[in-house]
């Protein structure tokens, strides 16, 4: 499965604005991967009945899949589509486990003494959160590059979202390695004193520069955005 959310944002997004050598998994695109038959076999699950590590496959599909009549994704399906990016879909019992889900993001690679492995020893690798809460490597008994590929991928999966609603609208501010959520640049031409250039910096797509800044027209993906009077195409 996760082969197929590699292949899929291949063929959708390939180029975007910002990245054009980075893949993206936005929420339309998890919410078409993602389906329940795909992630009951992905965990194993032989019926929605079943239960692995004490859980049902209702329970997980509920956590990660959501509710499939209004397209809203489960609160873990972010973390859920990360593990399948790093081949390490079973683990998602641990987030289960400890509650760790998509708004805990982002999840930091530690190697603090807090957790130590429980035979003693040097500290090893493991994920710890903001809240410093954390999940130990004797739990998820990763080599390095799994920490690596979750440290990337969360990245091009945790795409921020954007609304002008009162109580979200506050000043956003994004870190160097945030991957925004767009995929298409529109170019025009404007008349007046600016210029025309597909020279740029952010992926190839082509801006309008003034004299004091430049202005770049985009598509923001589907779940992306909640702007009043702007409809979401489903």
């Amino acid at each position: 499965m996760g082969v197929l959310l590699r292949d899929a944002s291949e063929k959708l997004y390939k180029g975007a604005v910002n990245s054009s050598d980075k893949s993206i998994f936005p929420h339309a695109l998890l919410a078409e991967v993602l389906t329940q038959d795909r992630v009951l076999s992905s965990l194993s699950f032989k019926s929605p009945n079943e239960k692995i590590l004490g859980y049902s496959g209702n329970d997980c599909l509920k956590r990660i899949c959501g509710d499939v009549k209004s397209d809203r994704l489960g609160p873990f399906a972010r973390v859920f589509a990360v593990l399948l990016l790093c081949d390490s879909p079973q683990d998602v019992f641990l987030f289960f486990d400890h509650n760790l889900c998509d708004k805990d993001y982002p999840f930091e690679i530690t190697n603090d003494d807090s957790i130590r492995p429980k035979s003693g020893g040097n500290a090893k690798l493991g994920l710890k959160l903001i809240q410093g809460k954390h999940i130990t490597s004797n739990e998820l008994d990763w080599r390095k590059l799994v920490y690596d590929s979750f440290t990337n991928y969360q990245l091009a999966v945790f795409l921020p979202s954007f609304s002008d609603e009162s109580d979200k609208a506050s000043h956003q501010e994004f870190t160097a390695d945030t991957i925004m959520p767009w995929h298409e640049c529109i170019l025009e031409q404007m008349s007046g004193n600016t210029s025309y250039t597909t020279d740029s910096t952010s992926g190839g797509a082509g801006a309008i520069r003034g004299g004091h800044g430049s202005v770049r027209r985009v598509i923001i993906h589907d779940g992306h955005y909640s702007f009043r009077g702007i409809p979401q195409v489903r």
